[in-house]
């Protein structure tokens, strides 16, 4: 068998090298047969995307496509249900090895390389998935230079199976042999070294000492490369706090590797032992289905485990087709934990899917096992949290336990202020495997540990402080937004704030509940209504709506931040066309402006009044809102505030046919938003001068003032101005002829409007400018979503290059 290097040339596969993973073999046979990935995923009826994931080892085939896969690879007839168990990981990979190479004769290649001595314990289940990790990991363990490798991760996660197979796998790497050493029962760092003798079959003398005692027979006996499989680390690496001397583990590692050369160790542990000898391999949870549309859902490793662990306590289990996202969702809340499956998939003789997943998001204590022979520290998730809560010192308690009011994810800074955590503590939880880092530099706890450390801090009586702390954080970051959302760094903001979506949520949560303290609900408010164009931009108007409601209904109270959240709940009410709630709301938070005598906030509500009007095509009241409010912001001589008030004005006289005034209004604002930079108040400016363009017959000039107000909105990701800026180049497009890209622009924002709770109003004179004809032929939003539709990045984008005469 040959494989093809980086530079396509052939390398005999020797007996030596035969794969130790199928989706090497898969390599090794499709290149021996010539056929690239397209033209194997051709063959075999899939993607391509398939191929690379069962090349890369992320994926197994299922069942029907290792069938076809198997024809496709020209395996014998005789052979087929063997390579189809092989490919789904029921058989080791060596029962492929007498299928002949191309062109050689049946069996004239066999790969039986002899045993290395081994203890390694059997395993009663077949191994499942974690392709992708026994690759890295075979990789790591061949290097010269890793001589400790270290498997961490969180308790359950499957790092002593993941070990055991890695160590089969490898054997043929240790001529001295492969020895599997459980440190589980021991109690002390002192009877590692009996440990690791008993396992040799060696005794040690009571009257030399025990470590020099087993250096010399291993001297002896690593000859030959040697693998020591230390299980179950974590708890006798001494905690530098309560250590007498040295830390008499690391030690012990260390000069195990310092005086055998040969010798390696692979270890299994919550905890790193942070010697420079170790190398760290971080698992996580099994692949789970999320919305992937080119697999199935067996062809992830999560449902294949909660299916084999199903299969077995109930013979006739079968997945029904309405109990396929429920399990999906299973495999979700526990983050592909392996025990965690395993305990949920124990339920299905007694419970149906949909009660095990509700269970599962409502009560901990429900992941337990019953099962005689399952080690103590895993018959729950309880108990796996508690085994690595009693190796915490004191203050990581105290912050592990503050760190779970946090929801998504958390910044460093942010599990200082809240939770008092110092980055050598957020180290140290990271290297206990309770916490884990993000690519985009936030840290998070895995969902199990969270809802463990969220009790721990309702006992400890620090739960309402903590929440304060977390509310009081967030309500400072929305203080920070707020100029940051009206800057050139509004996309940039709009981004921060997505991802802390789920802390804000949480925040708000606590802020408006009717038991909250006093003084939380105006934290609320004012948290929400910092971040208000953070709604609209991103398309949650109905969420920002409900919390607002939320919190008008928790406090009653007048004063200027209820002012603040009534003027927010009314522009997000005009926003999807419940003009009458919005003028209740509107007309309240005027009222009290006044009384506080406030005349910013006046002139907020007073704009917003003048929106409100506009949407319902009553020009004198709208005329009047927007001057009485543009007077008292030229007092106040805010540029950005007057600039956009100028933007609102400008575009109603565009729409009632007073051009010169919407001119004169809309060059005035235009520039006074250009010097503060206030993008999307520009983008705004653009749309309303190429109204005025097109009300004026200048077709060209309306589609370039359209496409730069588009382009601006698109670089921001503001939602509800990208739809209002599709929807006016579809009426461009129309009225050049071009119907279907006026049709396609039209759906993509009437699609994306839908999707925000955005409400266009029928009442819009830019709809009488576009062909009657078309606009009764374009089809509903419903009838296009029945249909495909192009992303919206690609419509966009041919929004923005077309050029119209």
């Amino acid at each position: 068998m040959t494989i093809k290097d980086a530079e396509g040339t052939n390398i005999p596969v020797g007996e030596d090298d035969f794969p130790l993973y199928f989706s090497e073999w898969l390599k090794c046979r499709r290149q021996e047969l010539d056929l690239t990935q397209v033209q194997l995923a051709k063959l075999a009826s899939c993607t391509v995307f398939t191929i690379r994931k069962i090349e890369s080892g992320e994926r197994r085939p299922s069942r029907q496509l290792a069938g076809l896969l198997a024809r496709s690879l020209e395996i014998p007839p005789d052979v087929q249900a063997t390579f189809i168990k092989v490919a789904r990981g029921e058989l080791n990979i060596e029962r492929l090895s007498h299928i002949a190479r191309i062109g050689e004769a049946e069996g004239s290649i066999t790969f039986n390389p002899a045993p290395p001595p081994v203890n390694l314990p059997p395993q009663t289940t077949p191994f499942i998935g974690r392709e992708a990790e026994l690759a890295a990991l075979g990789k790591l363990l061949a290097e010269p230079e890793c001589r400790l490798l270290t498997i961490t991760g969180l308790g359950g996660i499957g790092k002593t199976r993941l070990a055991i197979e890695l160590a089969s796998n490898q054997q043929s790497l240790f001529p001295g042999g492969v020895y599997y050493v459980s440190l589980v029962s021991l109690n002390s760092p002192e009877f590692i070294i009996p440990a690791i003798a008993e396992v040799l079959k060696f005794s040690l003398s009571a009257a030399g000492n025990p470590q020099e005692q087993l250096l010399k027979h291993l001297a002896l006996q690593t000859r030959q490369a040697l693998l020591l499989v230390l299980d179950n680390l974590e708890h006798l690496l001494v905690p530098p706090s309560i250590q007498d001397g040295y830390d008499e583990t690391p030690s012990i590692l260390s000069n195990l590797l310092e005086n055998l050369p040969n010798l390696k160790i692979l270890a299994t542990s919550r905890e790193r032992s942070n010697l420079r000898e170790e190398w760290i391999f971080e698992v996580h949870g099994l692949p789970v289905p999320m919305n992937d549309p080119t697999s199935s859902l067996e062809d992830y490793s999560a449902v294949a485990l909660f299916l084999q662990c199903a299969r077995q306590l109930k013979a006739d289990f079968e997945l029904m087709p309405a109990e396929r996202p429920v399990l999906a969702r299973i495999c979700q809340l526990v983050e592909g934990t392996p025990l965690a499956i395993e305990l949920a998939a124990a339920w299905v003789g007694m419970l149906s899917m949909e009660e095990i997943a509700e269970e599962i998001a409502s009560n901990l204590d429900f992941l337990t096992s019953r099962m005689r022979n399952i080690p103590e520290r895993h018959r729950s998730l309880r108990a796996v949290f508690t085994h690595s809560w009693t190796l915490l010192s004191t203050e990581e308690k105290h912050v592990l336990c503050r760190l779970a009011v946090f929801r998504g994810g958390f910044q460093r800074q942010a599990a200082d202020q809240v939770a008092g955590a110092s980055l050598s503590i957020l180290q140290s939880l990271l290297s206990k495997s309770l916490m884990g880092r993000r690519d985009n530099g936030y840290y998070d706890l895995h969902t199990l540990i969270r809802q463990c450390a969220l009790e721990k801090l309702q006992e400890s009586g620090h739960w309402q402080e903590t929440r304060h702390q977390h509310l009081a954080y967030f309500k400072s970051l929305a203080l920070e937004a707020q100029d940051g959302l009206r800057g050139p760094h509004l996309a940039e903001w709009l981004n921060r704030i997505e991802q802390e979506h789920n802390n804000i949520r949480a925040a708000l949560e606590w802020a408006f509940t009717p038991s909250a303290p006093s003084g939380w609900v105006e934290d609320g408010f004012c948290l929400l209504t910092s971040i208000d164009r953070f709604w609209a931009a991103r398309g949650h108007i109905r969420e920002g709506l409900a919390w607002a409601e939320r919190g008008l209904q928790a406090s009653t109270a007048i004063s200027l931040p209820r002012a603040q959240a009534l003027r927010f709940a009314g522009w997000l009410y005009n926003h999807t066309g419940e003009s009458q709630a919005a003028l209740r709301c509107l007309e309240e938070s005027l009222s009290i402006a006044r009384q506080l005598n406030d005349e910013t906030w006046q002139a907020n509500a007073l704009d917003t009044l003048g929106d409100v009007f506009w949407e319902l095509g009553d020009f004198n009241q709208a005329s009047a809102y927007y001057a009485e409010s543009l007077e008292l912001l030229r007092k106040g001589g805010d540029a950005r505030k007057i600039g956009l008030s100028l933007a609102s004005a400008g575009r109603l006289y565009v729409d009632n046919g007073y051009y010169q005034e919407a001119e004169a209004l809309l060059t005035e604002g235009l520039y006074l938003l250009e010097r503060v930079s206030d993008l999307r108040g520009c983008g705004w400016c653009f749309n309303a001068l190429g109204r005025l363009a097109l009300f004026q017959g200048e077709l060209t000039l309306a589609a370039t003032q359209f496409r730069q107000a588009l382009q601006v909105n698109y670089d921001l990701g503001y939602m509800v101005d990208i739809a209002d800026g599709l929807h006016s180049l579809a009426v461009i497009e129309a009225i050049a002829g071009n119907e279907s890209c006026a049709t396609l622009f039209r759906a993509a924002a009437t699609k994306l409007q839908n999707r925000i709770g955005f409400i266009y109003p029928d009442s819009d004179p830019l709809h009488s400018r576009a062909p009657a004809a078309w606009l009764q032929a374009a089809p509903s939003f419903q009838e296009w979503k029945q249909g495909e539709m192009m992303p919206l990045d690609q419509i966009v984008a041919l929004a923005l290059e077309r050029e119209t005469e």
